[in-house]
């Protein structure tokens, strides 16, 4: 198994970029990428007020602005060059309102050479109802419902490098459909037939194992490109996806992706 490429973490929480690239060269990471929260940055959140207010709550440090986020990444690459380091984004899909998207994208075009990848996440379902809240007025089948037609938009219509932890819902509803093996499957099948990669999250790893393995299976058996992500906020959990490795080769997956400046290559698990 040679070095696994970690595609999935965060800078604004820890504050501190060179911490996490030394953790993930204890890790033996062949590279991490710094994937922060759109809503984390100055300009995109000057540019949307869903970006810029929506979040609020839920910040994870102060915001910064694109060139500070990038500078920090470089500067933590250069002090420790045994790890190959990634910028990238986490955006966020959210189709109830068009200029969403619009001010993603045109961020992402405004600073394109400086990024490796863009992941693409859901956060919230119809009602902008978080997917981290237990009290929003959804059945379980309702939720996921919304949830998994969200992933597959997110796919077909968000053109990103990964869609992120397919199975995160279960954080709020742990009670998931008797079918979900079935529509992971067609989840898995959608990713393959548009050449995204689902993303093996560690973060989801730590609490609900049982669904990242039903979600291993579907990729394997949809022959679809996989995506391994720590999610790390902090340094104690760079590497953590390192867990899901096991998971992906049982299901008979034996390859995942890693990129560098939108460039994607195929590596041996």
């Amino acid at each position: 198994m040679t070095g696994i490429h970690d595609n999935h973490n965060h800078l604004v929480a820890n504050g501190d970029g060179v911490a996490m690239m030394r953790a993930a060269e204890s890790a033996r990471l062949e590279s991490f990428a710094f994937t922060e929260h759109i809503f984390h940055l100055e300009e995109a959140r000057a540019a949307s007020r869903y970006l810029g207010t929506r979040w609020d709550g839920e910040l994870e440090g102060p915001p910064i602005r694109v060139e500070q986020y990038l500078s920090e990444i470089a500067a933590a690459g250069e002090a420790v060059p045994a790890v190959a380091v990634r910028a990238g984004l986490e955006l966020e899909h959210w189709p109830d309102d068009p200029r969403v998207r619009l001010v993603q994208d045109a961020f992402v075009a405004a600073h394109a050479d400086d990024w490796d990848l863009i992941l693409g996440s859901v956060h919230c379902l119809t009602g902008d109802h978080s997917i981290f809240d237990a009290s929003i007025p959804f059945s379980d089948e309702e939720a996921w419902d919304d949830y998994l037609e969200r992933l597959a938009d997110a796919i077909e219509h968000g053109g990103f490098d990964v869609v992120t932890h397919p199975v995160r819902l279960a954080v709020s509803r742990p009670r998931v459909p008797s079918d979900l093996a079935r529509r992971l499957d067609d989840l898995a099948e959608l990713a393959a037939a548009a050449d995204t990669a689902l993303e093996v999250n560690g973060s989801d790893l730590v609490v609900f194992p049982e669904l990242v393995q039903l979600l291993c299976e579907s990729i394997a058996r949809a022959g679809a490109r996989v995506s391994l992500g720590s999610d790390a906020h902090r340094p104690h959990r760079v590497g953590v996806v390192r867990e899901g490795v096991a998971l992906l080769r049982a299901a008979g997956v034996r390859s995942a992706v890693a990129f560098d400046r939108r460039e994607r290559r195929d590596y041996q698990l």
